[in-house]
């Protein structure tokens, strides 16, 4: 292992330019890739500051506005018929609403009624809600 050193520093001290000019080659390569993460660093700093303070934008038509920043209160949806009279398909066993348009169109034969009290002895006996009226 000595004798190997004593032969590098043998070709060093023979050659000083080449040893000047590798030492320039790595030092310019250093400072280089130091800008680069600098740069890079810097870019995507700034790129992550300015997402994250500014309010979304939103284009209409050209116009630029900002998007609000309150939300709209959630108005519930009522899912089931409100108490009172049902309007059943005796045929395909459905629970209208009396302004239901299937159930206005109904034929007489396949048209019966019901009250809030009569809807779980029909739901037991295999009628469903119209998805239409009764969501």
């Amino acid at each position: 292992m000595k004798k190997r050193l004593e032969q590098l520093a043998d070709l060093l001290s023979s050659r000083p330019l080449v040893l000047l000019g590798c030492a320039l080659v790595c030092a310019a390569l250093a400072g280089a890739l130091l800008i680069n993460q600098v740069l890079l660093g810097r870019s995507v700093e700034s790129r992550l500051a300015a997402a994250s303070s500014t309010a979304p934008q939103i284009h209409w038509y050209g116009a630029r506005t900002t998007a609000p920043q309150t939300q709209a209160p959630v108005q519930s949806v009522e899912t089931r018929p409100a108490a009172g009279d049902y309007v059943l398909n005796t045929n395909s066993k459905k629970i209208h609403r009396p302004d239901c348009r299937y159930a206005e169109s109904l034929k007489p034969e396949n048209r019966g009624e019901a009250t809030e009290a009569d809807l779980p002895g029909l739901l037991a006996d295999g009628y469903t809600y119209c998805s239409v009226c009764c969501g």
